[in-house]
């Protein structure tokens, strides 16, 4: 991981921003429908799919392959019925997405793609609910927030300004914040807990070839977190329904590459 990934003084700054952020303009359809590429949220989990884009895209190179290695951390604990998506480094303690979700340990999995020897990227995380099929996808949401105040193209989602994401119960978002501010009050010269989670989820990457991967184990129950694509950004949340109208999934798409221009191989 290089060292511009690593947070530093201006991140006690952008969380302020990051917490009044609420939509930008990016890649989707009319009434924040679900994009074009809505089945890969499914597919790419699938063993042995691969995509190709055959527009020239970022390098100008020509038509690319991309392959998946899904990763499997540990299973995220949910206790108060809510989940969280967030850069853990900026905005622990974001609120919770207005869809309830059922209580226990959910299988999270996350895409990381390879292609044109860039290393692997995480294209999309994912929380399983059920293993009941996904008939359609809406917008994640949290309090305040209304998709009719969404113009053409417009998206809500998370920000990112220290390289991470995450999945995590928001008592466990409290519980976590508690303790930093703690340590840091303690020593002013340092966030030794974010720094420490930094190294450790170095560490572990390192294990399963990725930059950043780790489990935080708290009595509350535990934060998933893991890099952020590309980096830096702003990351929409899709919740996938069964047939009945229950929660079977939540898919964070970290915008890695123009999906809509790929087709499966």
């Amino acid at each position: 991981m290089t060292d511009d990934w690593r947070p530093n003084w201006l991140t006690r700054i952008f969380a302020a921003l990051a917490a009044s952020m609420s939509a930008l303009p990016l890649a989707a359809s009319a009434n924040a429908d679900p994009p074009a590429y809505a089945a890969f949220f499914d597919r790419v989990f699938e063993p042995g799919f691969r995509a190709k884009i055959s527009d020239e895209s970022i390098d100008k190179s020509g038509p690319f392959e991309i392959a998946f290695n899904i990763i499997t951390p540990a299973p995220l604990r949910i206790s108060s019925g809510a989940i969280v998506a967030c850069d853990p480094l900026v905005e622990i303690e974001r609120k919770a997405f207005t869809q309830a979700v059922p209580n226990g340990a959910h299988r999270v999995r996350l895409a990381f793609a390879d292609a044109r020897d860039r290393g692997k990227r995480l294209a999309f995380a994912r929380v399983d609910f059920s293993q009941m099929p996904v008939v359609t996808w809406k917008m994640a949401l949290v309090p305040g927030q209304n998709i009719k105040s969404l113009k053409k193209g417009e998206v809500f989602g998370y920000p990112v300004d220290a390289g991470t994401g995450s999945f995590l119960d928001p008592a466990v978002g409290q519980f976590l914040s508690r303790e930093r501010i703690a340590q840091q009050d303690k020593d002013t010269a340092s966030d030794s807990v974010s720094e420490a989670w930094i190294t450790d989820g170095e560490t572990e990457g390192k294990k399963s070839g990725v930059s950043f991967l780790l489990n935080v184990e708290t009595g509350q129950g535990n934060a998933v977190m893991f890099t952020s694509g590309w980096g830096d950004g702003f990351y929409t949340s899709w919740f996938g329904y069964d047939a009945e109208g229950r929660p079977a999934a939540l898919v964070t798409d970290f915008n890695l590459e123009e999906w809509d221009k790929a087709k499966a191989q």
